[in-house]
């Protein structure tokens, strides 16, 4: 995802033990929709151990019927990289930009 969130687990638990000032609630909110769209239950606080309660498949439903961003927030991977650091494939910010369009 980032060079500080290098999987989903790392971008959930940042998103829920954020204590920015002015933008926990935005964190909470980005935790949730992340742990809907993943079919996670939300309640369950992130640890260590990456293991998660999911939920039925009817409830992860309709959350996800239910699910709403606003604003909009598009989480982009604009790196790839294999498990050999010598070869890395990256998008630039031009290219991203022009595929959003």
């Amino acid at each position: 995802l980032s060079r500080e969130f290098i999987d989903a687990h790392s971008l959930v638990t940042h998103a829920y033990n954020s204590l920015k000032v002015g933008l926990r609630i935005d964190h909470l909110g980005l935790h949730k929709a992340l742990c809907v769209l993943l079919g996670w239950n939300s309640l369950v606080a992130p640890d260590s151990r990456r293991v998660y309660q999911s939920l039925a498949a009817a409830e992860a439903s309709a959350l996800k019927e239910d699910l709403l961003l606003w604003p909009p927030v598009v989480i982009i991977h604009d790196t790839s990289r294999s498990w050999n650091a010598e070869k890395t494939d990256s998008v630039t910010i031009d290219d991203v930009e022009e595929t959003l369009r």
